[in-house]
């Protein structure tokens, strides 16, 4: 459109098809996720996670908390966020029943992103623990308040979300 078909198929296509055939390591992590979110669905493990949300029912502010205690505690293990987004999933039913579909995406959304500075296999936490030259576990310590204080705004804007839907 901008009469620039030449240089396009010059630099432009083969550039595009040399990173698109690069992405088949995303396909497989989003099978694998789909595997264990499916596995995990039809295993008696999902009701250590049932358990407590139905224990805490009626209790919104609860529910949350456990919920971003969860992030963290499986991001430490070294799961990825996306990957607890998956477990999660398997239970958005009952998730479902306890928050508003708006409610639950940005609680869900902002429990996974207030994990990334804190995720010891991290590439945040891993590039600054190289130009540092110190122990990952260090960086995670030293960034787990930040962590933690964005989830409770994560919390806090979900609590917002719930009172004007």
């Amino acid at each position: 459109m901008i009469h620039r078909r030449r240089s396009f198929f010059h630099i432009g296509w083969p550039t595009w098809k040399w990173n698109t055939n690069r992405l088949d390591n995303f396909i497989v992590l989003l099978v694998t996720l789909s595997f264990l979110t499916e596995t995990l669905t039809a295993s008696p493990y999902l009701q250590y996670i049932q358990d407590p949300i139905i224990a805490l029912e009626g209790r919104p502010i609860l529910i949350m908390f456990f919920i971003q205690a969860a992030f963290l505690f499986i991001t430490l293990l070294g799961v990825h966020p996306i990957a607890t987004m998956g477990i999660f999933g398997g239970i958005s039913g009952l998730l479902l029943g306890a928050f508003p579909p708006v409610t639950l995406v940005i609680l869900l959304s902002s429990c996974a992103i207030a994990t990334v500075p804190s995720a010891p296999y991290g590439l945040i936490v891993t590039i600054t623990s190289v130009a540092l030259k110190r122990n990952p576990y260090q960086i995670v310590l030293r960034n787990l308040p930040y962590t933690i204080g964005l989830g409770f705004v994560g919390i806090g804007v979900s609590l917002l979300s719930m009172l004007f839907y």
